[in-house]
């Protein structure tokens, strides 16, 4: 009877032939288990601490950026939880910095989630933000008499106006 040995000439499990399986089992493993490896240490921070309120019916603009160190420079902007007031969308740059931008519909405190993402490297960074848009002012009624003392017996003319509602 003849010997084999583990390895050895004539046998598929040589050691060139054990790394490249290692080597394919790394990769399938990290494909389908969407693992990101990002070998140039791209760091990713959204810089915006606050948006500022709006107005009902008012357009609205604000600003988010973020910082990248060693990323690709290519970025992908989402909004990854809650919403955003109705009305308003996210500007997808493709850069650092983008824009919220629109005319709110509706009153109230919102808060979402904003995402940059590296779109090579697949590098994330996420932040919590709220806007609050405000509803109109309330209506002011003001009166006027001209003269203002009228003396008993005499007539006086009074005019009023009404602002700050709309129909």
């Amino acid at each position: 009877m003849q010997k084999r040995v583990l390895g050895g000439e004539d046998n598929f499990l040589t050691k060139k032939n054990l790394y490249l399986i290692l080597v394919f089992t790394i990769l399938i493993y990290f494909i389908f288990n969407n693992v990101n490896v990002n070998a140039v240490g791209c760091v990713l921070d959204i810089t915006t601490t606050s948006l500022p309120n709006g107005a009902l019916n008012t357009f609205y603009s604000a600003a988010l950026s973020a910082s990248a160190n060693g990323c690709s420079g290519d970025y992908a902007w989402s909004i990854t939880s809650g919403s955003l007031p109705p009305g308003l969308i996210l500007f997808d740059s493709g850069d650092t910095s983008t824009s919220i931008q629109g005319t709110p519909t509706a009153t109230g405190t919102y808060t979402f989630g904003v995402q940059i993402r590296d779109v090579i490297g697949g590098t994330t960074a996420g932040k919590s933000l709220s806007i609050y848009i405000i509803g109109p002012p309330p209506p002011t009624v003001s009166l006027s008499a001209n003269p203002s003392y009228v003396p008993p017996g005499n007539s006086s003319t009074l005019s009023w106006t009404f602002s700050g509602a709309t129909s």
